[in-house]
């Protein structure tokens, strides 16, 4: 889920930077630096927040998980 979340990230600042250098007419090269910034910081972000919602789905579903065993077997 990281993987998804950092691609999804990344590209969309990056798209977002380079749409708003074409519409604001800004330098290309530093229109192009700025995006590429981006992308790599988003990435970044989008990894860790990815790790965790893998982390806490993984959580919620051994807790249920394990609710249900309990009850299944009360005796345990």
């Amino acid at each position: 889920m990281g993987r998804v979340y950092a691609g999804v990230l990344a590209s969309l600042a990056f798209c977002t930077c380079v749409a708003r250098g074409l519409i604001g007419g800004g330098d290309v090269q530093a229109t192009l630096q700025l995006a590429c910034g981006s992308l790599v910081l988003f990435g970044l972000i989008g990894l860790v927040a990815g790790r965790i919602a893998t982390r806490v789905v993984e959580e919620s579903v051994k807790s249920r998980l394990q609710a249900e065993i309990n009850e299944a077997n009360p005796e345990t």
